[in-house]
């Protein structure tokens, strides 16, 4: 691929699905992370960042593994 998808749509729908399983801790430690990320400026080339599909994938991945139920 280009490494150019946006996964951040993946993640928030990961988000509501955990929330419509009823896991809102899960669901807002998803959406928190992602919140951060961009705050920061982390974030795929299409929203002005400067990171890759399996960039922000893993980056996002790596601040939710600390993090449990």
């Amino acid at each position: 691929g280009k490494d150019a998808a946006n996964p951040i749509g993946v993640f928030m729908s990961a988000a509501q699905i955990m929330e419509d399983m009823d896991f809102p801790r899960v669901a807002n430690s998803i959406r928190s992370v992602v919140q951060e990320s961009l705050d920061a400026g982390w974030s795929t080339r299409d929203l002005g960042g400067s990171m890759g599909t399996a960039e922000i994938g893993d980056y996002i991945c790596s601040k939710l593994g600390g993090q449990s139920e």
